[in-house]
C-alpha cells in the first residue's frame, strides 16, 4: 500500500506553468485579432459614411447649380427670392398707381387698343379670305375629260392554291411563284378640284393603293374603285386635280385603267 502511494505522480508546477503560458497566448491573440477585426469594420463604417456624405454634397451642387444659386442654402434662398418678389410686387403696385394717377390722357389708350382690336380683325379675316371653302359638288360622266399615265414592271408572287399537278415521284405539288404586273402613275382633271372619281380596272387586282394623303380608295366589288378625297378642308390641303394610284394584277399584261365618273367641287 505504501508502495502504490508512493508511485503515483501529480503535474509538475512547470507543467502546470506551460499550460497556462498556453492558454495566456491563445487569448491574447484572440483579443488581438478580434480587436483588429473592429478596428478594420469601423474603418470601413467611416469610409462608407464619408463617400456616401460626398455623393450627397456633390448632388445637392448640383440642384444648386440648375436652379443658379451656386454656393447658397436652398432654404435661404428660396426666403430671399420670396422677400425679392414681395418688394417686388409692392414697388410694381406702387409704380401702377404712379401711373395711373398721372396718365394725363386715358382716351389715347383707348383709342390705341381700338385700333389694335382693328388690324387683329383685319389680319384674321384677310387670313379667312385666302382659307379653301368646300362649295357644292358637280357629278361628270364618263372621263371628265381626265388623263391617265401609268408606267408598268413586272414581278412574281407566291400563289399558294396554284395547282402544278404531280412530279416524277408521283406527290401532288400545290403553289408556285406566278407572274403579276404593277401599274403606277397618275389620273390628270387638269383644273378641276375632284372630290372623288370612280376608274374600272380590269384584270384580277392583287393590291390597290391611292399614293396621296388627302385621298382614299375602296373596292366596289365590281371591278370598279371610288378614290375620295377625305383630308380636312384646311387652306394648306384642299382637293388638288392629279392623283396617284397603284394597282397589281395577276398574270404578265398590264392592268387597263379607265375614269367613268368623276365628281368635282365648283
Amino acid at each position: 500500500m505504501k508502495n502504490l502511494l508512493k508511485n503515483r505522480k501529480g503535474f509538475t508546477l512547470a507543467e502546470i506553468l506551460l499550460v497556462v503560458a498556453i492558454i495566456v497566448i491563445l487569448s491574447g491573440a484572440t483579443v488581438i485579432g478580434v480587436a483588429s477585426w473592429v478596428n478594420q469594420s469601423q474603418t470601413t463604417a467611416h469610409a462608407v459614411e464619408s463617400k456616401s456624405a460626398a455623393f450627397e454634397a456633390e448632388a445637392v451642387d448640383k440642384v444648386l447649380k440648375a436652379k443658379g444659386n451656386v454656393g447658397s442654402d436652398p432654404h435661404e434662398t428660396e426666403t430671399l427670392n420670396t422677400g425679392a418678389t414681395d418688394g417686388s410686387s409692392q414697388q410694381s403696385s406702387t409704380e401702377s398707381s404712379k401711373e395711373s394717377k398721372t396718365d394725363p390722357d386715358p382716351v389715347d389708350t383707348t383709342k390705341s387698343t381700338s385700333a389694335s382690336s382693328s388690324e387683329s380683325s383685319s389680319e384674321s379675316s384677310s387670313q379667312g379670305s385666302t382659307e379653301w371653302t368646300e362649295g357644292t359638288t358637280k357629278v361628270i360622266s364618263g372621263s371628265g375629260g381626265a388623263s391617265t399615265s401609268f408606267s408598268t414592271s413586272n414581278g412574281t408572287h407566291w400563289d399558294p392554291t396554284k395547282d402544278m399537278g404531280y412530279d416524277q415521284w408521283g406527290n401532288h405539288v400545290v403553289g408556285a411563284n406566278v407572274p403579276d404586273t404593277t401599274s403606277q402613275g397618275d389620273v390628270d382633271f387638269g383644273s378641276k378640284n375632284v372630290q372623288s372619281f370612280t376608274v374600272k380596272v380590269t384584270g384580277k387586282v392583287l393590291q390597290y393603293t391611292c399614293n396621296d394623303w388627302r385621298y382614299s380608295i375602296s373596292d366596289n366589288g365590281d371591278g370598279t374603285y371610288t378614290v375620295t378625297y377625305t383630308a380636312d378642308q384646311y387652306r394648306y390641303n384642299p382637293p388638288i386635280s392629279k392623283v396617284n394610284l397603284t394597282f397589281k394584277v395577276d398574270g404578265d399584261s398590264a392592268a387597263n385603267i379607265k375614269v367613268t365618273s368623276v365628281t368635282e367641287y365648283k
